[in-house]
């Protein structure tokens, strides 16, 4: 996503380029302006429309917002889980361990009622599987961020299902929400998952 963005953003830089030259046309075998005449140059400037300028101008207006945008570049880990709690794996990488927080739910602590089921279902699901995970480049205390399949499967779904965790609508936009047990409203929903939509559920 980066790197497409930051593509983006040369292509356009090179178009402008080219227009602000229309707007401030030179000889190029002899870029001194002094011995031009006013009159030219004058013509030159008329060349361009003023809605043509007035594009440009909002062109590079819209670059700039670009280039200011925090860019999130996805990425793509595999290695061996190793389940901490109903939200939260290690993966065992080549290049290391990752820490990886579940995209989209919430399940409950260890230390909290139902935190221990949760804990138990994921551990049997993936505890030293094969896992594969798709990181969105974000962080939440200081683990990455993302999705997560054993044997294609995305685990978080699973946990979900069993009724161990919630959807984190905030975060998840809703993508957990159509398979969320009912007997999973006695859980308990972190401030940071609640959205003005899960606040009237």
């Amino acid at each position: 996503m980066g790197l497409r963005l930051n593509q983006i953003v040369l292509n356009n830089i090179y178009q402008i380029k080219d227009t602000v030259i229309l707007f401030y046309p030179f000889n190029q075998e002899n870029p001194s302006q002094s011995d031009m005449p006013a009159s030219h140059t004058l013509k030159q400037w008329n060349y361009e429309s003023q809605n043509t300028r007035e594009f440009t101008m909002k062109k590079i207006g819209l670059l700039c917002l670009l280039v200011s945008l925090p860019v999130f570049a996805q990425s793509e880990i595999s290695g061996m889980a190793h389940v901490v709690d109903g939200d939260t794996i290690h993966v065992a990488t080549d290049h290391g361990t990752i820490k990886v927080r579940l995209l989209g739910i919430a399940a409950p602590d260890n230390q909290q009622s139902g935190g221990d089921e949760a804990t138990a279902f994921l551990e049997h699901y993936a505890e030293g599987e094969p896992v594969h995970c798709t990181l969105d480049g974000t962080q939440f205390q200081m683990h990455e961020v993302g999705i997560c399949y054993v044997a294609g499967q995305d685990i978080a779904a699973a946990v979900i299902r069993a009724g161990l965790a919630r959807d984190c609508p905030a975060v998840s936009d809703g993508r957990y929400w159509p398979i969320e047990r009912p007997e999973a409203q006695k859980l308990p929903l972190p401030d940071y998952c609640q959205s003005d939509s899960a606040r009237h559920r």
